[in-house]
């Protein structure tokens, strides 16, 4: 089935752009991918990659029936979304989504107990038909799988499945494969015993170079391994083997595992448990692996002994050179929390909101991008809020966080609190913030956009032309979400709009000197000024032709 291209899901939001400054990026508030409908289910994920391309999957009946429907998002919109289970009569489950550059994309879920998967290789929305990557027995169903896929397209799904107790496996798809291979061996370091399920749950990470890094909880601690293309490195790394500040270690879970673009240098977090003065708490941590060997650890909480509460549900996310953004949430005042990460180490934590949640978990999620920029969003319950929890959002730049914006509608109906959340930016840290939203017989697929402006022009017609009729030319102005429209500018009057890179003059010039410059509009209204430049028409050389 191919996407047609004529019916992007464009965003209502694009009428407020009008009043936004020429230079600064704009959140734009939620607005529908699919729905309102009572057959949404629930937002499996959502994921870009640093080109801007990429997409969302989640549940939706047909039929009465679970299925996985994928929206592909491309030059900054999202596209009619396609079933891509195609031949499955029975439910599926537990969608997942992973984009590489180029429009590549790959999708995984279960359906009667065994791990499927499709992908497509480029921008025309062409799956392949679904592909049987590891079957379920009467032992057990295959469960939990998690996603990444890297900037080449390289992609590799972690999962649990039956052995002697519940195993962590994993599976590779290469660049523009359609195929899977099983990696050899599982990675728990006892399979007769259960692995990677609960809060355990299975956590990968693929790096430049195409290997990936595993993370799960065993027996009360979090672990990783890495993986190449075919076999499970011999060794397992400890996570949860260090104290924090003289308090000693307990239990670990919840692990988020990160990679950087040069495999040797690994991040992973987790929740623990510590004995400390006071008692014990839940605390956060993040720690770097170097090789075989994890520093840190880092508290990525803001809490210290004793503390007051705990924290939870940590989630992690790094750029190719290691810099990015951790979040979690403390337990009792449920307040959302994140930490700023540079290369060697991540500071404290930091609150996001200073409302007390109650009972509503602001399931924290962070994106970055190459430039030291991100995004975390979460759930909260305003006291007053009229459409119950909402989902609210801040941007990171030069060590910063801006002012929280909502990036839910009201009219739209509360915000789903078990239903999916996800998070994703692109190279430039332009990002995406889905989930659903709405009451059970009026469901939506929903996503708000951070979305920066264009760069400028760089403008390449010589200073100095002999021909009245000069052809103005420029360079593509940097913007991941679309070609921009290119406004030309000539002694002040607008002369044309295009989405090329030239424009000719649209009458002979005068002799002397001219001021010309381009601006560039996205296609969200916002506009990045051009500089003006000067142009000088000289006289013919001797013995040209006028």
């Amino acid at each position: 089935m191919t996407i047609t291209r004529v019916l992007p899901v464009l965003f209502a939001a694009c009428g407020l752009l009008l009043a936004a400054s020429p230079a600064q990026a704009v959140w734009f508030a939620a607005d529908n991918v699919d729905g309102p409908s009572p057959g949404i289910v629930d937002l499996g994920g959502a994921d870009l990659s640093r080109d801007g391309s990429g997409g969302l999957v989640y549940l939706k009946k047909e039929g009465g029936v679970n299925h996985v429907f994928v929206s592909q998002f491309f030059e900054g919109v999202f596209f009619p979304a396609q079933r891509v289970d195609a031949g499955q009569g029975t439910a599926s489950s537990q969608p997942r989504i992973g984009a590489g550059e180029d429009g590549r994309l790959v999708v995984v879920w279960v359906n009667a107990g065994s791990l499927w998967g499709v992908a497509q290789n480029d921008k025309n929305g062409q799956f392949s038909q679904p592909t049987r990557i590891y079957e379920g027995s009467a032992a057990g169903p295959v469960a939990d799988p998690a996603l990444s896929v890297n900037v080449a397209g390289v992609g590799y799904v972690a999962f649990t499945a039956p052995g002697g107790g519940r195993d962590v496996r994993a599976a590779r798809i290469g660049i523009s494969s359609q195929g899977w291979t099983v990696i050899n061996g599982v990675f728990d370091i006892d399979p007769p015993r259960d692995a990677g399920t609960g809060a355990g749950r299975p956590s990968v990470a693929v790096s430049a170079d195409g290997s990936a890094l595993v993370g799960w909880g065993e027996s009360g601690g979090a672990l990783v391994r890495r993986a190449g293309r075919t076999n499970v490195s011999n060794t397992p790394i400890a996570v949860s083997d260090s104290d924090l500040g003289g308090a000693a270690p307990g239990a670990a879970d919840s692990i988020d595992v990160a990679v950087q673009d040069d495999s040797s240098y690994g991040w992973a977090a987790i929740r623990q448990t510590f004995s400390g003065d006071g008692g014990a708490a839940s605390r956060l941590i993040a720690r770097r692996l170097v090789g075989s060997n994890f520093e840190g650890p880092f508290p990525i909480d803001g809490l210290d002994f004793p503390a007051p509460e705990g924290a939870s549900a940590p989630h992690l996310a790094v750029d190719g050179r290691g810099r990015g953004l951790a979040s979690g949430s403390r337990d009792a005042s449920r307040t959302p929390i994140a930490a700023l990460g540079r290369e060697n180490g991540f500071g404290g934590g930091q609150l996001m909101s200073q409302l007390t949640n109650g009972g509503t978990a602001p399931d924290a999620e962070v994106a970055v991008g190459e430039a030291l920029d991100g995004v975390v969003a979460w759930k909260e319950a305003p006291p007053a809020a009229p459409a119950g929890t909402v989902v609210k959002a801040r941007f990171e730049s030069d060590n910063s966080f801006g002012d929280e914006f909502q990036v839910s509608r009201d009219d739209f109906g509360p915000t789903g609190t078990a239903e999916g959340f996800a998070v994703s930016a692109d190279g430039q840290a332009n990002t995406i913030v889905a989930f659903v939203q709405g009451g059970p017989d009026s469901r939506r697929i929903v996503a708000g956009i951070y979305d920066k402006p264009p760069g400028r022009a760089r403008l390449s017609t010589p200073r100095k032309v002999r021909t009245q009729e000069p052809r103005f030319k420029w360079g593509a102005a940097t913007e991941q979400f679309g070609a921009p429209t290119y406004t030309v500018v000539l002694d002040g009057d607008v002369i044309g709009e295009t989405k090329g890179l030239s424009f000719p003059a649209p009458r002979p010039l005068s002799q002397g000197k001219h001021r010309w410059r381009v601006d560039a509009t996205d296609s969200r209204g916002q506009l990045r000024r051009g500089n003006y430049r000067e142009l000088t028409i000289e006289p013919p050389a001797a013995g040209a032709r006028r």
